[in-house]
């Protein structure tokens, strides 16, 4: 069984966070893996409070919405991160990351 991501599930993997703004009515958190990746969430959304309940980086590359994909995530290497991302899509170019 698969657990959904809230923020409450992302900040107990005690992973660096900053909080994100990227216009005047969004606001989030950013969260760095161990590899260096860095992955946003939102917090409020159109001027709006919204769910958590999802991670989202890498140009667009990396979207996950359960702890067990994070679990995975937190434990990966960067070059094991390219390998996961090459392994579920085929338009990924993993020469512009490396």
């Amino acid at each position: 069984m698969e657990t959904k991501l809230n923020l409450k599930i992302i900040e107990s993997f005690g992973l660096p966070k900053a909080q994100w703004t990227p216009d005047y009515d969004d606001r989030g958190y950013t969260f760095t893996l161990p590899s260096g990746i860095k992955l946003n969430t939102f917090f409020v959304c159109n001027g709006e409070p919204t769910e958590s309940d999802c991670l989202e980086g890498f140009d667009g590359w990396i979207y996950i919405t359960t702890k067990e994909e994070l679990e995975k995530l937190v434990k990966m290497s960067y070059e094991e991160t390219l390998d996961w991302i090459e392994k579920n899509d085929d338009q990924f170019l993993r020469e512009e990351f490396e």
